[in-house]
């Protein structure tokens, strides 16, 4: 299934637990038109955003939210184009995810692993194989060594593309020792089932490039207990599985689709994008970017068509400037349009988990419409505001002092994770040490924000750095300081925006006043 597979986003977290059911249970809370039931606090009591919050906060974070519905509803904002499209777009999404719709009825029972397949990967795993990789990022850095050479099959093949490609920056090489099954590079090279040392092959294409693979050496290693690694093989068995129903799924769709991209126009619009705001001066909007086929019709997809997918799609991945990206775009979209015709012939409309959701998700949409409309453009933070904060409230934000980490560098987010499961097997070698001290200020936030978030002997999600991807091992950290500016910095802003934006928010009250509130009573009685 589509690569936006891996999890739905966190915007469904952000999308407000209220549903406007007026009339259908007792009312907790009503400000203008709009009512909050029994129903809706406790679905709000459970989503994620909410359940760290105190009963009180979460009141207010309601009240507050209630005012912004009741102006929205006021002003007709399910009449407004693009919010409805705004909608349609993430009820696509939310059916072509994992764990959406199509997936929980489809593929999730066919997620299985045996007892037996536990125990044989079990055995496999007692081989250790150094993998080599030459990735290639998209088609045209791939096309540059590939253009009239034969795939590569053999050993003395890889090491020669290995020196042609080596002067070249954008084309990075990495190793890196692995076990069966794999994961996740064995569901994209059926060849990985049965490695050998010194096998060569490539270019196989995954969602992170093109590459091509040689197999350095291979040896035996000790392995712990079947115990102890039953739990961990069955994860990785699970993932394989996980991966290889949406590659195939994939590749059914845009075979079904038949996808025709018209290069020189995808070039184009790269080439004319203002990424910063999400514009395309001097685009003709019924430029042809794709024709397809879908429901027994030849469709056209136009600049235009493009346009809409970036202002409405809940998620997406890659850069607007490149051509290869876009392209990937087009297929997600091919994608969640055909997984949500399935959904509809699954039943989805009627069903009344998807009817609350989208109520909800909806609600979402109306209050971050009303902010970009009307609180944002009335927020600035400036830097001597920032630096002002921080004098007088420097004691409010510390970390560690100082800390030993062990780093592992990867050229890219798939070899990271990749990367971070066979640390999380085996400890990684002193040959990353670099030791922190906060006070010198050297490291990036993101690196220090990491660390501050592991305890010893822990492996952190991969951290973009200095164009890699760090994996940080946490040896030891001790000390509490205050934590300088340059740390702090953008947890302030974050503070003093919120500030602000509460206050604003606050202005509604005089024509919303809240005419009903029962939440601390409904408490009351819950206890």
């Amino acid at each position: 299934m589509a690569k936006v597979f891996s999890a739905i986003i966190c915007i469904v977290t952000s999308v407000i637990a209220g549903c406007n059911n007026p009339g259908s249970e007792a009312v907790l809370l009503q400000t203008g038109a709009y009512t909050l039931s029994p129903a809706d606090y406790e679905f709000a009591g459970s989503n994620a955003q909410y359940r760290s919050m105190t009963a009180r906060q979460l009141e207010d974070r309601l009240v507050e939210e209630g005012r912004i519905l009741a102006f929205a509803m006021d002003h007709r904002y399910d009449t407004i184009s693009l919010l409805q499209r705004q909608l349609e777009y993430a009820m696509r999404y939310y059916a072509s995810s994992v764990d959406g719709y199509v997936w929980n009825r489809e593929v999730k029972p066919l997620l299985k692993v045996t007892a037996d397949e536990i125990r044989e990967a079990y055995a496999r795993r007692s081989t250790e194989y150094l993998l080599e990789f030459i990735r290639f990022s998209n088609e045209e850095q791939l096309k540059r060594y590939f253009a009239s050479t034969p795939l590569v099959n053999t050993a003395k093949e890889f090491h020669a593309l290995r020196r042609k490609t080596k002067a070249d920056p954008v084309i990075q090489y990495y190793s890196v020792f692995h076990r069966y099954p794999f994961y996740p590079s064995g569901v994209y090279s059926g060849k990985m089932a049965r490695p050998r040392a010194g096998d060569a092959w490539g270019p196989f294409e995954t969602p992170s490039g093109y590459y091509v693979m040689h197999v350095a050496e291979e040896r035996k290693v000790t392995q712990r207990p079947f115990e102890q690694e039953q739990g961990l093989i069955r994860e990785e068995l699970l993932n394989a599985l996980r991966e290889k129903y949406i590659l195939e799924s994939q590749r059914q769709i845009l075979q079904e689709t038949r996808p025709h991209i018209h290069r020189e126009a995808l070039a184009g619009i790269a080439a004319k994008v203002n990424t910063m705001e999400r514009k395309w001066p001097g685009v003709d909007s019924g430029l042809v970017l794709m024709e397809y086929h879908f429901r027994g019709k030849q469709h056209h997809y136009t600049a235009a068509d493009f346009m809409e997918f970036v202002q409405c799609q809940p998620m997406f991945t890659g850069s607007l400037s490149e051509p290869q990206d876009i392209k990937k775009m087009l297929h997600a979209y091919l994608i969640s349009i055909s997984l949500f015709a399935r959904a509809q012939q699954l039943g989805i409309e009627q069903d009344t988990a998807y009817q609350q959701f989208r109520k909800r998700y909806q609600q979402g949409i109306f209050i971050t419409h009303y902010k970009r409309q009307h609180i944002y453009p009335n927020i600035s933070i400036r830097e001597g505001e920032m630096e002002s904060y921080y004098r007088g409230h420097s004691s409010d934000f510390t970390c560690f002092a100082t800390a030993t980490i062990l780093v592992s560098r990867y050229p890219d987010i798939q070899s990271a994770f990749e990367g971070r499961r066979l640390l999380m097997e085996k400890p990684p070698t002193e040959a990353g040490r670099v030791e922190v001290r906060v006070k010198d200020t050297t490291c990036s936030e993101a690196v220090i924000a990491a660390v501050s978030k592991l305890e010893p002997g822990a492996v952190s999600v991969p951290v973009p750095e200095n164009g890699y991807y760090w994996i940080i091992s946490l040896v030891s950290k001790s000390g509490v300081m205050p934590m300088p500016y340059k740390y702090a910095r953008k947890s302030i802003r974050e503070l003093l925006f919120s500030q602000k934006e509460k206050t604003l928010i606050a202005e509604l009250e005089t024509e919303y006043p809240v005419k009903v509130n029962h939440i601390a009573a409904y408490l009351a009685k819950s206890k």
